[in-house]
């Protein structure tokens, strides 16, 4: 049955995981998707689950005094799987996530090798003259 409980954790913890992924993506993020929920509940049950269900597997795996797996927890552990990946594609989240990256506007990126060869990709910012600068009080 310890393998049975490892599958359910880690197929929980991955679909967790895309649902989460999809929401912070969003430009315009749900109320369910903010800096506390994740930092503070999601990621932590994300996590839990996570170890949790690969303990269970390791768990499974390394004991030796039980008894060969039964066809019962294999094919609980299949269809979990399977209902598991099923529900993941459903989700489409690489559709979700090109469509949120093509909404949200690109900021400009500045490469290390251009600005180190003395061409950097942008110009840097114009100060005007005749305006004080930080650190410069007006006369």
């Amino acid at each position: 049955m310890q393998i049975v409980y490892g599958t359910a954790g880690v197929m929980l913890a991955v679909l967790l995981y895309a649902v989460v992924l999809i929401g912070c993506r969003n430009p315009r993020q749900p109320g369910w998707v903010n800096d506390f929920l994740v930092g503070s509940i999601y990621v932590p049950i994300i996590g839990g689950l996570l170890v949790l269900g690969v303990g269970f597997i390791l768990s499974f795996l390394l004991s030796h005094s039980r008894p060969p797996v039964g066809v019962e927890d294999v094919a609980w552990s299949v269809g979990i799987a399977a209902v598991g990946l099923v529900l993941l594609k459903a989700l489409r989240v690489k559709k979700h996530l090109a469509d949120y990256a093509a909404a949200t506007p690109s900021a400009e990126v500045i490469h290390l090798k251009d600005v180190q060869a003395g061409q950097p990709s942008i110009d840097p910012p114009v100060v005007p003259t005749g305006t004080p600068t930080s650190g410069q009080h007006a006369a």
